[in-house]
């Protein structure tokens, strides 16, 4: 059977599951990370150095990988 998807319904997930370089899960950061945003004040410069350090995300890959991920999300 030919499954058959709609692709205005299907999400558009650009963050990998993983890190390609420590293999630490990222998947879930999307959702903290805007959860976490609702929390800090926007006018902070720091704003993203310090979400980063509350969600964990203490290796240069994995903040790479999660800061290119969300400020592609916020440039649409």
């Amino acid at each position: 059977m030919k499954e058959v998807y709609n692709l205005d319904t299907l999400p558009d997930i650009n963050l990998p599951i993983r890190c390609f370089t420590c293999n630490k899960t990222l998947g879930n950061m999307e959702f903290r990370w805007l959860e976490e945003m609702k929390t800090i004040d926007s006018e902070n410069p720091d704003k993203n150095k310090i979400i980063m350090e509350r969600l964990g995300l203490k290796l240069d890959c994995c903040r790479k990988e999660v800061l290119q991920y969300m400020e592609n999300i916020f440039r649409k």
